[in-house]
């Protein structure tokens, strides 16, 4: 059984007494060990067992024959051809410290060293360097700046008459700053094929993807998935368009695994990668959102590795040819599972020219790399699709709306020109525009061809703002809400103190809901005993705790920017 954990080394797993080992084979040091986690003293006599029949299976030769195992191990290795160094190399800033190393190569055939002191930031410069060996014929292949988990290429067509690697490749990275960018770490490595190239290596932040040389590529080059929304959703290369590595056990959309373009097919429909080699775009179930109605779009995925997922999907509601922070909406996935997930984009809201609109949808294991809907991302997949906008059907055609205020009250007033299926009306009410609460409910005609007139008179508004949404339900329970009307009202002659004489608390009514206020009590000789600043009130009202003061009376003065006004109170 093949070991896919670590393909480059582990070849074999062996099952004994209900406990996997993996025989490990390093080529480039002719020895093999047994990995297991958690080995107890009681295994001991397992590895002598998975020793012998290693032994057995392999022959006892020294060392392995490697070319039995070609097959394997081929596919990861990039120096199959010792003849054949790269020509390219793909790389991924991964941003991690020399701890997390992990080479095919020999001990003393690469090195990683951190600067003490000096952090690896998102984003940095990093130079990459080949030459015959240190400081020997250098020659810098990519310097520039990258950000975390991007993938950047470095290049050997610019060494004259010999457009392959030398032997020594050194790569820099430097933590952005100004005036001078200072080293953050350097990482060497040999690049001639006398060591493995292995596509998954790891040296300090520096991931190898893959290798192109004069003849044959290997792992990731070229192997990105690309987007094909309109252009100006950013979708090509020269607009940062949002790329995914093509690796395996990776998160993907849908049932079917990406393909690779060699960039973002932009197109009118989102449907550019459609039509090419697979139509890999099937990942979306719902392709339609309604007007003033919340879109609720299904998407399937499948993630079949053991890390979690993170899908981000970005719904163009508006239709004004931008993703943007509030069109975004996203779900986590777990490892090794397949399914749907509902994303809430929100109330689309009124568009009545507007037919269709774009959608974009990103997995990852990295997160960071799906927070934006452009750049790159190095697993997973990216689809475009077009959605329909419907026009809003309402069983309710609203001639109009308002509230006014009439003799301290406020009567709300609204017409409907007809009537289809409609059960009721709610009438709610806020003092800050945005909590609300149902005041009052009229029953509605039912069906009407013709205009009905309806009212309800709220009879304990608040001081300062009201606001009035109407929200409509039809027998089925679906329902719509109608905009907000203001009435406003001041209430500087109607402060009261409640209960007066009070005993541990008292309420201040009538206050501005959106004033600051300042409260100060004086006792009966005009002494200062407490100020109070209020910020924002509720409903009019403001609690005095009276708990700390005496039996007796008091004076409480109210200022502010649209009051002023002084209040006897007393505490039993």
């Amino acid at each position: 059984m093949i070991d896919h954990h670590d393909p480059s080394n582990s070849l074999l797993v062996l099952w004994l007494s209900q406990r996997e080992y993996h025989i490990i084979w390093r080529p480039s040091r002719n020895f093999i060990y047994c990995e297991k986690n958690d080995m107890k003293a009681s295994d001991q006599k397992h590895l002598i067992y998975i020793i012998l029949i290693s032994i057995v299976y392999f022959g006892f030769t020294g060392h392995f024959d490697h070319a039995t195992f070609d097959d394997v191990i081929e596919p990861e290795d990039c120096c199959a051809d010792e003849a054949d160094p790269p020509s390219a190399i793909v790389f991924t800033y991964v941003g991690q410290d020399c701890s997390h190393t992990t080479s095919s190569q020999s001990s003393d055939s690469y090195s990683c060293d951190d600067v003490e002191g000096v952090q690896l930031d998102a984003e940095v410069i990093i130079k990459v360097v080949t030459s015959a060996s240190s400081g020997v014929n250098p020659f810098v292949l990519f310097e520039d700046t990258v950000s975390l988990h991007e993938t950047f290429v470095a290049d050997a067509d610019s060494i004259t008459n010999n457009d392959k690697f030398r032997p020594l490749t050194t790569i820099e990275v430097y933590q952005l700053n100004t005036p001078v960018d200072v080293l953050a770490q350097r990482v060497s490595f040999h690049t001639s094929c006398s060591e493995p190239l292995a596509v998954g290596d790891q040296y300090g932040s520096i991931r190898l993807q893959g290798t192109r040389s004069k003849s044959d590529t290997c792992g990731s080059e070229n192997e990105f998935d690309w987007g094909d929304a309109p252009a100006n959703y950013g979708t090509t290369e020269s607009l940062d368009g949002p790329n995914h590595l093509i690796v395996p056990d990776a998160p993907f959309i849908g049932a079917v695994a990406p393909d690779a373009e060699i960039d973002g097919a932009a197109s009118s429909f989102a449907s550019g990668d459609d039509n090419d080699a697979v139509d890999d775009e099937e990942g979306l179930r719902t392709f339609s959102i309604t007007e003033l109605q919340n879109a609720e779009l299904d998407i399937a995925y499948r993630n079949p590795g053991d890390e979690v997922a993170y899908l981000a999907a970005w719904l163009d509601k508006d239709a004004d040819g931008n993703f943007d922070g509030s069109d975004r909406a996203g779900a986590i996935v777990a490892p090794n599972s397949s399914g749907e997930v509902t994303l809430n984009f929100g109330v689309v809201p009124d568009l009545p020219s507007v037919l269709n609109t774009f959608m974009r949808i990103r997995i990852s294991t990295f997160t960071s790399a799906v927070q934006l809907p452009t750049g790159p991302a190095p697993n997973g997949e990216v689809e475009d699709f077009e959605v329909s906008i419907q026009q809003s059907v309402l069983p309710v055609e609203l001639l109009s709306f308002s509230a006014e205020e009439i003799d301290r009250n406020v009567m709300v007033n609204w017409s409907t020109a007809a009537e289809i299926n409609n059960d009721y009306f709610n009438i709610e009410k806020s003092s800050d525009a945005t909590t609300f609460e149902v005041i009052g409910q009229i029953s509605s005609k039912g069906n009407a061809k013709y205009q009905q007139d309806y009212s309800f008179l709220d009879s304990d508004p608040w001081p300062g703002e009201n606001s009035y949404p109407l929200t409509q339900f039809d027998y089925d329970g679906s329902s719509a809400s109608s905009p907000v009307v203001l009435v406003h009202f001041e209430a500087t002659h109607n402060l009261v103190i409640f209960p007066n004489p009070g005993f541990e608390e008292v309420t201040i009514m009538g206050l501005p809901n959106r004033s600051n206020a300042q409260i100060r009590i004086y006792d009966m000789r005009g002494k200062m005993l407490e100020y109070l600043e209020i910020k924002e009130v509720q409903r009019g009202q403001f609690q005095l705790d009276l708990t700390q003061y005496h039996p007796g009376i008091y004076y409480l003065q109210l200022t502010g920017t649209d009051i002023s006004h002084i209040l006897k109170f007393e505490k039993i």
